[in-house]
């Protein structure tokens, strides 16, 4: 495609992270794809979601990121629909069919299991924010669509182990313009 876009439930930190490195990664990969994104100011409604992302769809866009939790079953609602790639967050919504890319799953017992850690070793930051992702192993794909070619699945994990790595830095975690 040669655009793609993105909703969040919210215009918050969390939320942002996840959609500034999906951007980071689809300038990465093609420097001219025109990034479009919205918010739906909630995390329950599909409703919302859905407007927003046919929206975008509407405009162009193959692959829409719902960041948005129950709100993003609309986003990937309207990728069901209007047949273009939707990717999930949270939790691996693969089941949801075919038409779900991928998802980015954050595995909250080893979130909360690290914290614990942390506190217990004396290292948590309790007067401002601990960053964990790729690194400590929270964050990682779910299952990949079966109408994504194993040549590029491939290619994206070793991209996945490279920002794991460190070898990969930089990349944004507010979303610009």
């Amino acid at each position: 495609p040669d655009a793609v876009g993105s909703v969040g439930g919210w215009n918050a930190g969390s939320v942002d992270r996840f959609i500034a490195g999906y951007r980071a990664g689809a300038r990465r990969a093609s420097p001219s794809i025109r990034l479009l994104n919205g918010y739906a100011f909630n995390f329950w409604d599909p409703d919302p979601c859905e407007r927003i992302a046919s929206g975008q769809i509407a405009k162009g866009v193959g692959v829409v990121f719902s960041v948005a939790g129950g709100c993003g079953l609309g986003t990937l609602a309207a990728a069901r629909r209007h047949r273009v790639f939707g990717i999930g967050v949270d939790i691996d919504q693969s089941a949801l069919g075919p038409y779900v890319l991928t998802s980015a799953v954050k595995d909250v017992g080893l979130i909360t299991y690290l914290t614990i850690e942390l506190l217990v070793q004396g290292r948590l930051d309790t007067g401002g924010d601990t960053t964990l992702g790729l690194r400590e192993g929270v964050l990682r794909l779910g299952r990949v669509s079966p109408r994504v070619p194993r040549a590029l699945i491939e290619r994206t994990l070793e991209i996945e182990r490279r920002i794991a790595s460190g070898r990969i830095k930089g990349i944004p975690t507010t979303v610009g313009k």
